[in-house]
């Protein structure tokens, strides 16, 4: 997963608990974790090209945390550099317990 982040000091993941800036806090928060296999249901997945360098990509997505079912989002923007396309800044969060769902 580290490979699809752009590596540079600029790029941006806010999780659901964790604000990281930066490649290196982006790798090293993803080899701490206890369970890098999360496993999700995605729905209303979307993906808009703006040029041909530039994506955006959006998602909801449900998963069973502790027993609980939750959803979430997710969203993601792209670039397309000369070595492939990386996420240059991404947003997970978690919809509260009981909030309306889709």
């Amino acid at each position: 997963m580290d490979s699809l982040f752009w590596d540079a000091p600029d790029v941006v993941r806010f999780g659901i608990a964790e604000n990281l800036y930066g490649s290196e806090e982006i790798r090293n928060f993803r080899a701490s974790r206890p369970n890098p296999k999360i496993e999700r249901e995605i729905f209303n997945l979307k993906v808009v090209a703006f040029g041909k360098d530039t994506a955006t990509v959006t998602l909801e997505f449900r998963r069973i945390i502790n027993g609980v079912e939750r959803f979430g989002r997710q969203s993601q923007t792209w670039y397309r550099f000369a070595d492939g396309w990386k996420v240059v800044s991404a947003h997970v969060s978690l919809l509260p317990v009981g909030a309306a769902q889709p």
